[in-house]
Order: structure tokens, then C-alpha cells, then sequence
């Protein structure tokens, strides 16, 4: 874990909610935070640095995705509920439109993103291959 209770209940957006919750869900809101960052950044040993520079940049990403997951637990349930569908219907034709997706691959906070992208430990894939030149056809030049 890369904050503590303490933390969760005097930094971030959503500190005073948080400092109302009981311990015991705490406890569940921190192993969720280091499973969404290990899951993030694809880094199952990041808690094993001694890096200074890493471990700030752990903490604050961490008060980074408790807010988020406070928010989609929260605050998220409350506007979708209240946003709804829209329909309408126009003789024989009829459609709904719903408000926009939502991508859970990000969190929307641009510098928390952007640290959790910086501690990524997902290797690019890195295809090799080779130009080569067409042969030449027996009557001359195949193209």
C-alpha cells in the first residue's frame, strides 16, 4: 500500500466523506487502489522501491484513484440515475438516445493519468521485419 488510513481521510477531493467511513472499509477502498494501479501501470512490484521519486509519485496517484473510485461509487450512481434515457417518437419512427459512454481505462484526471502512465511497466510490443526487394523476374523487372 502506498498510503495509509490517515492519508485517505485528510488529502484528496473527497477526504471528509471518506473520513465518515469505517476502517474496515478503508482497509477495502486501499486494496482496491493497489489493485487498480498495479492493474494500470502492469507492475505487481511497485510497493518494493526505494525510490523516493516513485514512491511520492505512488502516493499521489494513489489519493488520485481513491477519488476516482469514490466518485464511480458515489457520486457516478447519483448522475446516472438522474440522466436517464431519452426517447422520442416521431409517427412510425422511434429512437432513445442514452448520454455518452464512459471510459474506465482512464480516470479523467489528467495528472493522474499521467503519473500512472509514467509508472508503467507494460512493455510496448516491438515487431521486427525486413524490406525486401521483388525479385527479378526472368524477362526483366516483376514490376
Amino acid at each position: 500500500m502506498f498510503i495509509t488510513i490517515d492519508d485517505l481521510k485528510t488529502k484528496g477531493r473527497y477526504k471528509e466523506q471518506r473520513s465518515k467511513m469505517a476502517d474496515n472499509d478503508l482497509n477495502d477502498l486501499l486494496d482496491r487502489i493497489d489493485i487498480y494501479i498495479e492493474s494500470r501501470t502492469g507492475c505487481s512490484k511497485l510497493e518494493e522501491t526505494d525510490d523516493p521519486k516513485i514512491k511520492k509519485r505512488l502516493a499521489i496517484a494513489s489519493i488520485g484513484v481513491a477519488d476516482y473510485l469514490y466518485f464511480v461509487d458515489n457520486v457516478m450512481k447519483i448522475e446516472q440515475n438522474m440522466m436517464g434515457v431519452k426517447s422520442e417518437n416521431i409517427g412510425d419512427y422511434s429512437y432513445s438516445l442514452s448520454d455518452g459512454g464512459i471510459d474506465y481505462s482512464k480516470i479523467g484526471n489528467p495528472e493522474i493519468d499521467s503519473i500512472l502512465d509514467g509508472l508503467s511497466c507494460k512493455s510496448e510490443s516491438v515487431f521486427a521485419f525486413s524490406i525486401s526487394h521483388p525479385k527479378k523476374h526472368r524477362w526483366g523487372k516483376r514490376w
